[in-house]
């Protein structure tokens, strides 16, 4: 075997640190052969030279291998915070050595665990392609016949987003006797953290942003607005009608009231305003979509998921956390589970039923996994444009009335649809980081503080399809050159600026009435990276919307790039939800039927009805 130092040898064996190990050698407490060594980094064979503390010989290999039998009520898993797991049934010193169990058994199951830190062995027994099989004993209490056996074959699998969370609920609540695994490349939202908070700048978190990913998606870090009409958020009504729709969502709301969700709505009042602000609208070419707003504010979105989270583990669904979906498993034709991933080894779930709702993060992921298994769809719409912030005395007039004010507009020359999206009086500007370190610009609001201005995102709808058709290609594009020009950070320059044809300064921004409520971004000149069409559609946009809100196209006005919405392909699937693959079902905005919590909410609640009913 190859030589290896002794200071990893010893921490190889548990009782010890590479740190420690030096301190003991030093203090000749080890011995090798029988002999003292002089230094740490001198090489030994662990397979014939023997290493031993205090005069007790250490059990060096690189490599260890447990059997252990597994007690039930324990979790399968190497840390999890609120209950007990095999690997605290080890020892400190095993503890030490990056064990982790090689496969599953589910909490409640006893039998033989391989505990290991061999990567390679864990791959060799796990992989599907290996086709190693496990057998598992189950004592009954009653004969079975054939449909209790096609029965134990059946399961439910969730990619985990926030439609999932609806799902879940809502076929826990009709009696299913399935089991349910939701699987989460990110953490529980009690472990969610984003750093910003205290360095006051993005870090760039690896391997992942935790404001995107984790229980329950991005929706978790958002602003929590939910919107209340079918006119909002997607093109669900479309694919099972606008009652149907309207029905869905306000079942859906009954869920987040019940969870503790604000119980006021904004923009049920002041009509007579509303009919001022709607005529100054249509006098711009613009049409405003007043839709009642129920606003949870990002602090309180924390709490209402992390009620739904706990829920749901109470009633028996497991929750993978920190696990990767590689790829569905077909088998003659039909989807029969997922290959997993959990960042030790890969490992098969096989499921009746398999839901995907990876979210706007997972649309390139999704796109490869419909390319690879002829899952039926077409190119879907992305959005690129701007985040806008304005002093709150600009928009008062509108936030006070609407708090929300969507507004669609086909400005000349190019008559493309371009939009008002996720409002924020009194809000912050803020980062997301996308995979490839793609950073993109959002907003938030939270329910106590306050900032002096009000930010909104104007985006522009792009379709393609011949001789390209590669939407969500096209907008990562223009982000990864929007960051290269700002290092890597959001870029940030003033309406008047743009106008001018000259790039902000930072010490304009100094200098201005609005200050920037991002304070890493970076004073630039957008208009260098941006595609002339959009950005054109946003100016002509912009002064439109100063008729509706007069000082909305100040010359202080700040406008920051690049956000980018990726709603994924649009997954071609019958209004029970399914794809032309049997057994695979899509939700969310990765479905590309839904843009935002509520229509994707929606769409959850009606997946969990078709699954109980086929189930």
């Amino acid at each position: 075997m190859a030589l290896t130092r002794l200071d990893k040898l010893i921490a190889d064996s548990g009782r010890a640190t590479r740190s420690e190990a030096k301190a003991l050698i030093r203090a000749g407490r080890i011995t090798v052969n029988g002999a003292l060594p002089r230094r740490a980094d001198e090489k030994y064979d662990p397979d014939t030279d023997c290493v031993a503390l205090d005069g007790e010989a250490l059990c060096c290999a690189a490599n260890t291998y447990l059997m252990l039998h597994k007690p039930g009520g324990v979790l399968s898993a190497t840390e999890d915070r609120r209950q007990e797991t095999v690997l605290d049934l080890l020892t400190p010193e095993l503890r030490r050595q990056g064990l982790f169990p090689v496969g599953r058994l589910d909490k409640d199951t006893t039998g033989l665990l391989i505990l290991t830190n061999d990567g390679d062995l864990a791959h060799r027994v796990i992989s599907p392609k290996k086709h190693v099989s496990k057998v598992y004993i189950a004592a009954v209490d009653a004969p079975l016949d054939e449909s209790d056996i096609a029965a134990f074959a059946e399961g439910l699998t969730l990619s985990d987003g926030t439609a999932c969370l609806p799902a879940a609920l809502e076929l826990l609540r009709r009696g299913t006797p399935k089991k349910i695994v939701m699987i989460e490349q990110g953490q529980a939202i009690e472990n969610r953290r984003c750093p910003k908070a205290k360095t006051g700048r993005c870090m760039n978190c690896k391997p992942y942003c935790h404001i995107t990913t984790g229980f329950s998606g991005a929706g978790a870090f958002s602003d929590g607005k939910l919107s209340l009409c079918s006119d909002v958020g997607g093109d669900l009504p479309t694919l099972v009608g606008e009652q149907k729709a309207q029905e869905l969502i306000d079942y859906a709301d009954s869920i987040y009231l019940e969870f503790g969700a604000d119980e006021h709505v904004e923009g049920l009042e002041n009509t007579e305003e509303v009919k001022r602000i709607r005529t100054r609208a249509i006098r711009a070419g613009l049409r405003l979509v007043d839709c009642p707003i129920r606003h949870l504010g990002t602090e309180k979105a924390h709490e209402v998921y992390l009620g739904i989270e706990n829920y749901l583990r109470d009633h028996g669904v497991e929750m993978l956390f920190g696990c990767t979906c590689e790829d569905v498993i077909l088998r003659d034709g039909r989807c029969c589970g997922v290959v997993a991933h959990d960042g030790h080894q890969d490992y098969t779930i096989e499921a009746r039923h398999t839901v995907i709702a990876t979210g706007r993060r997972g649309a390139d992921w999704l796109e490869k996994v419909c390319l690879e298994n002829g899952v039926e769809h077409k190119p879907g719409t992305v959005d690129i444009g701007v985040r806008v912030e304005v002093r709150n005395e600009i928009m008062e007039s509108v936030n006070r009335v609407l708090y929300e004010s969507k507004l669609i507009g086909y400005p000349a020359p190019f008559k493309n649809k371009v939009r008002t999206f996720c409002q924020n009086p009194g809000g912050f500007v803020s980062q997301e980081n996308y995979d490839n370190d793609l950073a993109v610009v959002n907003g938030h609001a939270y329910k106590e503080l306050k900032s002096p201005n009000t930010n909104v995102a104007i985006l522009c709808s792009h379709n393609f399809s011949v001789p390209f058709n590669q939407p969500i290609a096209y907008a990562q594009k223009v982000g990864e050159l929007t960051n290269m020009l700002g290092a890597g950070h959001i870029m940030v320059q003033r309406f008047g600026d743009i106008l001018d044809g000259k790039r902000t300064w930072q010490k304009e921004l100094m200098q201005s009435n609005v200050r920037p409520t991002l304070p890493d971004a970076v004073a630039g000149d957008i208009t260098s990276a941006m595609p002339y069409r959009a950005m054109l559609n946003i100016i002509n946009f912009i002064k439109a919307m100063d008729e509706v809100v007069p000082g909305f196209a100040a010359y202080e006005t700040l406008l920051y790039s690049p956000e980018l919405k990726f709603y994924s392909n649009r997954i071609a699937m019958d209004d029970a939800l399914n794809t032309n693959v049997p057994g695979l079902h899509c939700l969310g905005d990765s479905s590309g039927w839904t843009r935002g919590l509520m229509m994707a909410s929606a769409m959850g609640v009606l997946m969990g009805r078709r699954l109980a009913d086929m189930l």
